[in-house]
């Protein structure tokens, strides 16, 4: 049966929807540039999801929203099915919950409906170094973030992980910073422990938003 709908091609739709994300995470860093650092710009994914004014004002940001959301809880429950996967757990770097990342907490934990685990690294009290439901000696739990730069955070976390007798096989970030030579460094100490996913690395990102002005442009 022939439908009277036809489906009306649209190539570009993906990349379009991958440059609004793109466009959403990424800022120019000036505090960076006066700091004398040479990263030109940050990632913030808590700005695409509350307060990014200018790609609603275009009419782009739903969506971008919306297939940012999807891609990573696709890639999340791929891996929770394969690898019978625990817990999903996010970092908590000081007392604000997992900065950069409290709006894929909350949409993780209702779409999943798996458990979760907030780590806090810098508790000095090893009882208090995981909130929720502390996982049993073998479970295996996949650390979710936002940006991987240098990959210190995430050694804390697997470390407070691993006190705790659970297992770290799998991180996911939504952006890996692969212009940075730190983590570089860091990244085979990483991989030798478990297995990274990720979206996109930084300079994909930064590629699809030309538009972006250099960080002394603004100084």
């Amino acid at each position: 049966m022939t439908s009277r709908y036809p489906k009306v091609p649209v190539p570009n739709w993906r990349k379009r929807v991958e440059r609004n994300v793109a466009a959403a995470m990424i800022s120019r860093s000036e505090w960076g540039a006066k700091a004398g650092r040479t990263l030109p710009s940050y990632f913030d994914i808590d700005k695409l999801f509350a307060a990014d004014y200018r790609l609603k004002n275009v009419g782009g940001a739903e969506a971008s929203r919306r297939a940012l959301i999807r891609e990573v809880l696709n890639s999340l429950e791929t891996i929770r099915q394969e690898h019978a996967i625990d817990y999903v757990a996010f970092i908590d770097e000081g007392e604000m919950g997992p900065v950069g990342a409290l709006w894929l907490a909350t949409s993780v934990a209702f779409e999943l409906n798996v458990r979760l685990l907030l780590l806090r690294p810098w508790k000095e009290l090893v009882h208090a170094r995981i909130k929720g439901d502390r996982p049993e000696p073998g479970e295996k739990v996949v650390i979710v973030t936002d940006v991987i730069t240098t990959g210190s955070t995430i050694f804390d976390a697997v470390e407070t992980l691993n006190l705790f007798g659970a297992k770290c096989e799998f991180v996911y970030t939504v952006v890996l910073r692969d212009d940075d030579n730190e983590i570089i460094a860091n990244r085979e100490k990483l991989l030798s422990k478990m297995k990274l996913v990720h979206w996109r690395k930084a300079s994909e990102l930064e590629s699809m938003v030309p538009y972006l002005e250099p960080v002394g442009a603004a100084l």
